[in-house]
């Protein structure tokens, strides 16, 4: 976890009695390599990253160090220190952009002409789990998400305010949805 997770903390709380939490940085290789040395992992599954699209172009430096660089810090803490574990990155479909292809048509050999920083960011983090397979032998992955919901994704994304509006609406304490 980041050293200021505390509001994802609260999305979490139904688990946390059954693991331990390590503070690590993607966008810090030391503080990699201190948590992939001291756990010896089998399987490392990166979600890490800044999430919200729009907010991409309000911070695309922190997006690009968090969403591309750290993933490629992963990779060479993993190379270095587990080289035997196996890497799984998340993707997204923000890298394909505005192909004009529905997204049913989509696959791994559309193209990819990402329109935003955040989509650029993980499209890199993307080629380069690619490259690092390919350089060094590693077993890493990539799985590309599309439109993907939790009952513990944030507020600030749309379905969470149309389901809490709803919620609302229900009870009678609102009126209206406005987005």
């Amino acid at each position: 976890v980041r050293r200021c997770a505390d509001r994802a903390m609260e999305r979490m709380h139904h688990f946390l009695d059954r693991v331990e939490l390590l503070v690590g940085d993607v966008t810090d290789q030391t503080s990699l390599e201190r948590v992939i040395g001291l756990t010896e992992p089998d399987e490392i599954y990166n979600f890490a990253g800044m999430t919200f699209v729009p907010d991409s172009w309000l911070h695309p430096e922190a997006v690009l160090r968090t969403n591309g660089l750290g993933p490629v810090y992963l990779l060479e803490t993993m190379r270095i220190y587990a080289p035997k574990a196996r890497l799984y990155q998340a993707s997204s479909s923000e890298m394909f952009g505005n192909t004009g292809l529905e997204a049913l048509r989509q696959h791994e050999g559309s193209p990819m002409v990402p329109v935003s920083p955040y989509g650029c960011a993980k499209l890199y983090a993307h080629r380069m789990v690619g490259a690092y397979r390919l350089q060094y032998g590693l077993h890493a992955s990539c799985g590309i998400a599309f439109n993907h919901e939790s009952p513990r994704r944030g507020m600030q994304f749309v379905t969470r305010k149309i389901t809490r509006a709803l919620a609302r609406m229900t009870l009678k304490s609102e009126e209206r949805l406005v987005l």
